[in-house]
């Protein structure tokens, strides 16, 4: 700003410390200010995180707190979505769910969406992916929010209501993906992380889809089209592939 550098002292001295970029989310903080929060985190401070921080596999900005101003139980790893979920008009109407993975804690304010704990066999990871999917967008505009045109919050009541495929449990596929998107999303790798996020979208359709997909695939057999699944049921699957 104009005034300087804050230096690590004053961050010290105030109750809480709310670090603004404006709509800067590349680069936006200097190496200085970089190190000064940093040591102000050391020393005790923690994160905040609003809902206008999360992005699909990104934290965009964060805020800081002195640990004493902060319950404890919050600091725990956990999913945090944007809880206020915008309704989009273009190309054609839909929403779409933003979240990120925190692994360390991060304390969240009011207009975020936190899932804490789930299914013991269900990863965190394996959810984000779930989520973040477009199939979870669409499923939830058109059959939770019945194609509502407002704004809509993604409250627990309405978070359950997504069925989960069995397979999401078994299989780490998903949970690796989604933690590659994190890393590459949070690193502005746009082309690898584009791939990567279709890729993650298919999976989740033969994830719901596969009994169907195997029998277009007989189908495509019986009229000489090239199937889905040349062997059905022995696949191959997109997520044998991808495990590899």
């Amino acid at each position: 700003s104009i005034q300087g550098l804050p230096p690590l002292e004053a961050l010290e001295d105030a109750r809480g410390v709310f670090w603004h970029t404006g709509t800067r989310y590349h680069y936006a903080i200097s190496e200085l200010d970089s190190e000064t929060l940093l040591q102000y985190v050391r020393s005790g401070g923690r994160l905040v995180l609003k809902g206008e921080d999360i992005g699909r596999y990104k934290i965009r900005s964060i805020h800081y707190l002195p640990s004493s101003q902060v319950k404890k139980e919050y600091l725990k790893p956990k999913l945090v979505f944007q809880k206020i979920i915008a309704h989009i008009q273009n190309p054609v109407p839909h929403i779409e769910l933003m979240g990120v993975y925190d692994p360390i804690g991060v304390f969240t304010l009011h207009d975020t969406a936190v899932i804490y704990h789930i299914e013991d066999k269900l990863l965190l990871t394996s959810l984000l992916g779930l989520l973040n999917s477009k199939f979870a967008s669409w499923f939830y505009y058109n059959y939770t929010y019945n194609r509502a045109i407002r704004t809509m919050d993604l409250i627990d009541y309405y978070a359950k209501q997504l069925p989960i495929p069995k397979e999401l449990v078994k299989n780490r596929v998903v949970a690796n993906l989604a933690i590659y998107l994190s890393v590459i999303t949070q690193n502005d790798q746009e082309p690898i992380g584009v791939f990567l996020d279709n890729l993650l979208d298919c999976v989740i359709y033969e994830l719901y889809f596969k009994e169907k997909f195997i029998e277009d695939s007989k189908k495509a057999i019986g009229e000489g089209r090239e199937p889905i699944y040349p062997k059905l049921e022995k696949g191959p699957f997109l997520i044998d592939f991808v495990a590899k």
